[in-house]
């Protein structure tokens, strides 16, 4: 999926690598880093453009994070697949299995930063070996730091082999969160000593704590919420980036899927994520997408307005693959709105179909009818192979408290949502670790 970024020169900047997956059409055997640069908030977009190839011998990379540094450079954060078949496919040879269990899948983390005005670019580089869960934020903290949050799996780690101490009266599932961070532009990079885990509420295969989010708050903190099979989000706290406190689960329903957050230029706090329940696997937790927005740093949140839905929610659930509409990645535009990026995948029919790969909306709660950019089709921007599709969206904050309204940067029909009852009255589930 495209990951967006708003550049200094008032552009805003598309990022690209092409990656399929298991199940889909093959990744292809010489992967770049692509753009697509919009002059006017996104209601035009130019072609694409090669930025710069990953070798061959760099195996496959993809699920990138991005960010632009206090100079105006761009970094990139990738996962990078040591030939265990999840990113690209692989020559199954007897006795292996066309993709590794997850115990034994490697996904490590790379990073490349530009040099002189985004003109050059470094080289790839590893800087963290292990399975980490998909990135899904990096950030500059006000004093230059860079700090990455991750999940990172406990290999060997099962209900039969949970830990000693206290983990052998819990069970915290596959994934620990911790966090990377980087004090010299991205040289050099420490990791955390604190493990992040969370309870789940099954003994059999669950992620556990999983693809964080991070955010600075006004007073310095970094906040980091978390994912969680547990009906809410968890959260942790860190004076730097460096030391966490122990997750415990906050008041905002999880359904199993990752947040997004962004701070507006007003300072307020919006929120886009899931606000339902998990069942079975965020199955029918990913069907509909809310908004919130909190003017008090993340402590209360008003609105939960409904923004899109899941064209085929009424559906029985697909039979393999993740589906709904999720994996939000939001950026705030240079005009005051919030542009995000999201896919929705697993099936034919159920996307959002788009004239271009994104086109902007007129005005809050109206979408626009723009006509396709250059002479591209979708087509050639979202391959139909695996039925997965990559979108833009945009929300225009209130002016006013409490009410969000959202606008489809494609397609003809408003998808300004009614008020969604929020969940604070509904129990999360009993976490010993949180209570003691």
């Amino acid at each position: 999926m495209p990951k967006v970024l708003a550049l200094p020169d008032g552009t805003l900047a598309a990022y690209f690598i092409e990656i399929r997956g298991p199940g889909l059409a093959p990744t292809p055997p010489e992967q770049d880093m692509k753009v697509s640069i919009s002059k006017d908030n996104g209601k035009t977009w130019g072609e694409l453009q090669s930025l710069f190839k990953f070798k061959q011998e760099d195996r496959a990379v993809g699920f990138h994070v991005g960010f632009v540094d206090q100079a105006g450079e761009v970094h990139f954060l990738m996962m990078n697949d040591k030939n265990t078949g999840v990113l690209r496919g692989r020559e199954v040879k007897r006795g292996q299995t066309a993709v590794e269990p997850i115990d034994r899948q490697n996904l490590d983390v790379w990073h490349v930063r530009s040099t002189d005005g985004r003109t050059k670019w470094s080289e790839p580089k590893r800087i963290f070996d292990g399975r980490v869960s998909d990135l899904q934020s990096a950030i500059q903290l006000q004093n230059g730091r860079i700090v990455l949050p991750l999940g990172d799996l406990v290999r060997g780690r099962t209900w039969s082999k949970r830990g000693e101490g206290f983990s052998a009266f819990s069970y915290s599932g596959m994934f620990d969160c911790t966090a990377l961070y980087s004090d010299d532009s991205g040289e050099t990079w420490q990791q955390s000593k604190s493990v992040l885990p969370t309870p789940v509420p099954l003994n059999v295969a669950a992620f556990g704590a999983t693809e964080p989010v991070v955010v600075q708050l006004l007073d310095g903190r970094v906040w980091m919420v978390i994912r969680t099979q547990m009906g809410r989000f968890y959260e942790s706290f860190s004076n730097d980036g460096s030391e966490w406190s122990m997750p415990k689960p906050t008041m905002i329903r999880s359904s199993d899927s990752p947040i997004g957050l962004v701070r507006l230029k007003d300072k307020r706090l919006v929120m886009i994520w899931n606000n339902c329940l998990r069942y079975p696997y965020a199955r029918g937790g990913r069907w509909v997408q809310h908004a919130a927005i909190s003017n008090d740093d993340g402590k209360t949140w008003r609105g939960y307005r409904e923004i899109l839905r899941d064209p085929l929610r009424v559906n029985p659930s697909p039979p393999n693959g993740d589906h709904g509409v999720s994996y939000v990645y939001p950026i705030l535009g240079h005009d005051g709105r919030i542009v995000y990026s999201l896919w929705v995948q697993s099936g034919k029919g159920r996307s959002i179909e788009t004239g271009g790969w994104g086109q902007p909306a007129d005005r809050c709660g109206n979408a626009a009818s723009h006509g396709r950019r250059s002479d591209r089709s979708a087509d050639e921007f979202h391959p139909r192979d695996g039925g997965r599709r990559q979108h833009l969206f945009c929300l225009q904050p209130p002016a006013q408290r409490g009410i969000l309204r959202g606008a489809s940067l494609v397609g003809k029909d408003e998808v300004v949502g009614v008020e969604v009852n929020h969940g604070d009255r509904l129990p999360t589930l009993f976490d010993l670790r949180a209570t003691l």
